[in-house]
């Protein structure tokens, strides 16, 4: 879908309206700072889990559904919405992904 609508913003930007394409440009690298850090975040929180730090990690997971709104804070456009199911879900399916790696490696 981003890809889309940047060829739209294209067709103005020889009139001099560049608004659009700046707005396509930040949103663009507030998702992927976003998703960088989310996955970084995620990473290190089943590296402490599987330590048997469970309450460390459990921490760092849930810290990671909060990197776009504190990117917005920045002004990066993420287009994020509050959702604590969300959230929620993804912490239940990294710490799922977890056990199974665990598993793995036992």
């Amino acid at each position: 879908m981003q890809i889309c609508v940047a060829s739209l913003y294209m067709f103005s930007i020889p009139r001099g309206i560049t608004d659009g394409f700046f707005g396509w440009c930040k949103q663009v690298v507030g998702l992927c700072f976003t998703s960088f850090i989310q996955n970084i975040l995620l990473v290190a929180g089943l590296g402490a889990f599987s330590q048997n730090n469970i309450i460390m990690g459990l921490a760092i997971m849930m810290t990671a559904s909060e990197v776009p709104r504190i990117a917005q804070a920045f002004g990066m456009d993420t287009s994020f919405k509050m959702n604590v199911s969300g959230m929620m879900m993804g912490v239940n399916s990294a710490m799922n992904l977890g056990k199974l790696l665990m598993k793995g490696v036992k």
